[in-house]
């Protein structure tokens, strides 16, 4: 098999099936296999593996053995030519694999070829490509490490192919031959729980004379995070394995010297151990002392360069041939007794420290805004390389997010802060989350009335919480504006309440029964709230009251020769009816969408068309008229007059009539309606006539 993918694992969650689903895409065509060192999760990320990728091997530890164990199982059990390891939180760009295997190949697998390694964003599952890192430094005191430029390391072509020098390697990528895996004793199977085993194998390769060569062409994203939030490494366990290096790879002055600083370095205290923390480190470290002296042995045997020649290539201060080097005691510093004057104890990173970042936040726009209450609203960050900005939103949802643009939203009311942070940059701004209510919903508002020169002007309100921010909301029309007219009238900043009127101008179509015109709650120019207007006008009777062919008890008097409060001077013979304007009369009246009237129109008008008439003309305003307190019934439910039982209780008589009403004359009346200056379809009739002896009936057909 020409090469295996190799990754460690210890409850990484679902980044370990996309790390593979990455590896699975990006070497298809391949021969090679996906092997997963299991280091004993239990959060079931590796059962999910197996299932979503039924291909990829599984090697396991029962119990937690730390990163350089779990990465030598696979390795062991890897069936490749070259191996290609892989942390299990990485995410090989197309091509990535395959130029790795490549460049194994190219060099006959003389060296360890490590890739460019960027940022990845695990949420969008993004190589951040403004972060990117290259050369790797190892400083041999304290082993530190940092990233380097490309232009700061040493060119070293080969075959057509330009590679760089790297005085250190990562662990999270890179590739190297089986044959030379093996030759360099793979990585540590003693080393505890993390860190350091990289640093380790690369130095044994560089020192048995195989370099580490970095190629920028292949990519692989790598998730570097700031602290641990899968696993915990005890201080006292780096530190070990930070001995295990110097011992297996220093030279025994050197050894001596390094040691002697490490112990000044980690003569602290440590929780839950009283003997203190360099005792607890000799202690574990000489646990395992005998591994490491048999690896020691196996490696100064065979290398072909010492620790001053790698001070020397890659220009360290530390260790110098010509310098006076300083000889401790060897008993003392391997009595594990304490320091007596305790330094801080240095904390592990839970990954190499990332790539130069060049990711700079400025700020955020919108800057100190007002949002609504429930909706979404989107921020963007300012300033520069911005892919990798993580933002935080307390109460919003969501309340985190990545990338240079952010949208949550809020549902509690009030101040809130959003953070949007990149590298070593933040920038935060204030938000004030409002929420407007509307009293009812839709309005309905009338049309015009011309008859007495007047507009119908309808109140409604609306309220905004913080009561405080009443004034930074506005009202404004929206849909179809030409229907109504708006105005702010008041605010009130103690209880939020704004107050508005809206006149009709423009009927909304029949085919519009929800309307298409509505007011709008504006908070920081986007809008909130809104409600739907509804301009409705009179447009046809519905029906007169009582329905047709009912008889109407007739309460007209018919008045020959009587005495009256609305006599007349009558000639003998002659039969007047008196009193037509006590008969009660209730109209319903439908709008455009074949609704009752809305209650807003008052004082109908009810016009006779033709036919005879009688005393009166009825061309006046019938509310006007003493009998009829509304009888239109323009109302949500039918109204009635008040109902007269005789001639004594009329007022406000209409002039004198005209024409008598004779013995057996059969009068019909009809009549059209208006209500506030538009006239409706349909009608209304009604049929009078003498029923002898001195009776006058009103029938409605």
């Amino acid at each position: 098999m020409r090469a295996s993918i190799i990754i460690a694992a210890h409850n990484e969650g679902d980044r370990l099936w996309r790390t593979v689903a990455s590896c699975v895409e990006t070497s298809a065509g391949l021969d090679c296999e996906i092997v997963v060192g299991d280091d004993a999760s239990w959060d079931g990320s590796v059962e999910e593996t197996q299932q979503r990728f039924p291909q990829v091997r599984v090697v396991r530890h029962d119990e937690r053995k730390g990163a350089s164990p779990t990465k030598n199982l696979g390795a062991r059990h890897a069936r490749g030519e070259t191996l290609v390891f892989l942390d299990g939180h990485t995410k090989p760009e197309p091509g990535a694999i395959e130029r790795l295997i490549e460049d194994v190949e190219r060099l006959k697998g003389d060296a360890i070829i490590t890739p460019t390694v960027t940022g990845l964003c695990v949420t969008r599952w993004k190589t951040l490509d403004h972060q990117q890192g290259h050369g790797y430094s190892l400083e041999l005191e304290r082993l530190d490490c940092a990233w380097q430029p490309l232009d700061s390391l040493r060119p070293h072509p080969h075959r057509g192919r330009l590679f760089y020098e790297c005085p250190a390697l990562i662990g999270c990528a890179f590739a190297v031959h089986r044959e030379l895996y093996d030759d360099l004793r793979g990585f540590d199977p003693h080393m505890l729980c993390w860190g350091v085993e990289d640093l380790d194998f690369g130095l044994k390769s560089w020192l048995m004379g195989h370099p580490i060569l970095h190629d920028p062409e292949p990519v692989i994203g790598h998730r570097f995070q700031q602290r641990f939030d899968n696993f915990e490494v005890p201080i006292e366990q780096l530190i070990v394995n930070q001995l295990r290096l110097a011992r297996k790879n220093f030279t025994e002055a050197v050894w001596s010297e390094w040691l002697e600083r490490c112990r000044n370095r980690n003569s602290g205290t440590l929780t839950n151990h009283p003997e203190g923390l360099w005792a607890r480190v000799w202690q574990l470290f000489t646990d395992l002392r005998p591994s490491a002296e048999h690896e020691r042995a196996h490696l100064l045997a065979r290398r072909v360069h010492d620790e001053f020649w790698f001070a020397n290539r890659f220009d360290l201060p530390w260790p110098k041939l010509q310098s006076q080097c300083f000889e401790p005691s060897f008993r003392s510093m391997e009595s594990g007794e304490a320091d007596p004057s305790p330094s801080p104890s240095p904390s592990p990173s839970p990954s190499p420290s990332p790539p130069p970042c060049e990711c700079k936040v400025t700020g955020i726009t919108p800057t100190d805004a007002n949002v609504c209450f429930g909706k979404d609203v989107t921020f963007t960050a300012q300033g520069e390389h911005l892919d990798a900005v993580t933002w935080s939103a307390p109460g919003g949802t969501p309340d985190t997010g990545t990338g240079n643009t952010f949208t949550t939203k809020w549902e509690s009311t009030g101040l809130q802060t959003i953070t949007a942070s990149c590298c070593d940059t933040t920038a935060s701004t204030d938000v004030r989350v409002i929420k407007v209510t509307f009293n009812e919903d839709p309005i309905r508002v009338g049309f015009t009335i011309p008859v007495n020169e007047s507009t119908m002007v309808y109140f409604s309100w609306c309220t905004c919480d913080p009561p405080l921010m009443v004034n930074q909301v506005s009202l404004e029309i929206g849909g179809v504006a030409s229907r109504i007219s708006l105005e702010t009238v008041g605010r009130d900043i103690r209880t939020g309440r704004i107050d508005f009127s809206v006149m009709g101008k423009e009927a909304t179509p029949k085919i519009k029964p929800n309307g298409d015109t509505t007011i709008k709650s504006i908070v920081g120019g986007c809008e909130c709230e809104s409600i739907d207007v509804i301009v409705i006008v009179p447009k046809r009777v519905m029906r007169p009251y009582p329905q047709a062919n009912d008889d109407v008890t007739p309460v007209n008097v018919v008045l020959n020769n009587t005495t009256s409060p609305a006599r007349w001077d009558l000639r003998p013979g002659e039969v007047w009816l008196a009193t037509i304007w006590i008969q009660w009369l209730t109209v319903i009246v439908e709008d455009q969408f074949e609704e009752v009237l809305h209650r807003m129109y008052q004082g109908a008008e009810v016009h006779e068309k033709f036919g005879r008439k009688l005393y009166l003309s009825i061309n006046q305003r019938i509310s006007e008229v003493g009998a009829y307190l509304d009888p239109v019934g323009i109302d949500s439910s039918p109204a009635v007059s008040e109902v007269l039982e005789n001639s004594n209780a009329a007022r406000d008589w209409p002039s004198e009539p005209t024409e008598p009403m004779r013995p057996a004359d059969n009068v019909v009346q009809r009549f059209a309606v208006t209500v506030g200056g538009h006239s409706l379809e349909g009608g209304i009739r009604r049929r009078l006539f003498w029923s002898p002896p001195n009776r006058v009936e009103v029938r409605w057909p």
